[in-house]
């Protein structure tokens, strides 16, 4: 495996904002879970089909193979 091709960004130093939270989590993940910060859903695929207006949902630094169509 070789380095990788640039660092990650540090994260955004904004509020967060109010209102229902969710989480993806490329490896520890799971789409069967409740998205929450001990449950993380796996695919923002998933993420995407299951939001709300209003809803916030964070990312968790990884690798994520999937496509967003």
């Amino acid at each position: 495996s070789h380095p990788p091709l640039r660092t990650e960004p540090p994260p955004a130093k904004r509020a967060i904002a109010e209102g229902p939270r969710f989480y993806v989590h490329p490896t520890r993940g799971n789409d069967a879970g409740d998205g929450s910060w001990k449950v993380p859903w796996q695919s923002i695929r998933h993420a995407l089909l299951r939001l709300s207006p209003g809803d916030t949902l964070f990312l968790h630094g990884g690798v994520y193979y999937e496509r967003l169509d």
